[in-house]
């Protein structure tokens, strides 16, 4: 008498595209399918356990909250406008802050300040970032100015927002824009449709499947697969790269007044 066949893939059921919402179109399909195949986890044409696509729905979330750490892969600087109150230094920035946004931002990476716009020639004048020292060194914060000249940003969490504030408070009420990341969201379900920039898309799938292979026994993870991940992941920062003026300093040059590199004078 024969035994019993055991199958290869245990726990998967045949695709659901109820579950996963159709090939090509959602989270489920164009991200954790294909992540959980590369570790061999379930095979062609099969689903996995619920319990492992919501483990993998959070797993994504996580790998996504931390790239948001990540300056490269971060993938454009936005400018978002905001308005400054004549006597009031500090705002709230956030999901629930005087100034709204659905994500706190995890840094502020320049800012201006926009004067005369009723005069139909608006001016934009560049604003000092200030880092802590910066701002702890200002002995009193209270001076006022008709326009701000620096801000601070802290970042710690007030009810889910961050905290900017402006020196030296403003005696008059103007827009400031700010250069914030722009952050990468974050998936609530499985059927959730996305839209991301070149690249981001190979770079998910295969770093996905690193962090899952080693919740599960019967995964396989090879060199490959890791190997890709690394250089998919490193194709993406190489895109979001921003290359920096090249310039000397006027300590190191003989004579006042700087010096240009391309022409040599």
């Amino acid at each position: 008498m024969s035994s019993p066949v055991v199958p290869a893939f245990p726990g998967t059921a045949p695709w659901n595209a109820g579950v996963f919402g159709g090939p090509g179109s959602t989270v489920g399909s164009d991200i954790i399918y294909p992540a959980l195949r590369l570790i061999r986890v379930i095979r062609p044409g099969h689903g996995p356990q619920s319990e492992i696509l919501t483990e993998a729905l959070a797993c994504l979330n996580a790998l996504l909250d931390a790239w948001n750490t990540e300056r490269l892969t971060i993938p454009c600087v936005l400018g978002r406008t905001f308005q400054v109150v004549s006597g009031q230094q500090s705002y709230t920035i956030g999901p629930t802050g005087q100034w709204l946004l659905e994500e706190r931002p995890q840094r502020i990476e320049g800012a201006s300040l926009i004067r005369n716009q009723s005069g139909g020639s608006p001016i934009e004048i560049p604003l000092k970032i200030l880092i802590l020292d910066e701002w702890q060194a200002i002995p009193v914060k209270a001076i006022q100015s008709p326009a701000p000249q620096s801000l601070y940003y802290d970042p710690s969490l007030n009810l889910g927002n961050g905290t900017v504030y402006v020196y030296p408070v403003p005696t008059e009420a103007n827009d400031i824009v700010l250069h914030l990341w722009n952050q990468l969201k974050q998936f609530e379900s499985l059927s959730d449709q996305f839209v991301l920039p070149q690249g981001y898309l190979k770079a998910l799938q295969y770093s996905l499947a690193v962090e899952l292979a080693p919740r599960y026994e019967n995964s396989v993870l090879s060199p490959l697969v890791i190997d890709t991940a690394v250089k998919s992941k490193a194709q993406i920062k190489s895109m979001n790269v921003v290359p920096l003026p090249l310039r000397c300093d006027e300590a190191l040059v003989a004579r006042r007044g700087g010096f240009d590199w391309r022409t040599g004078r």
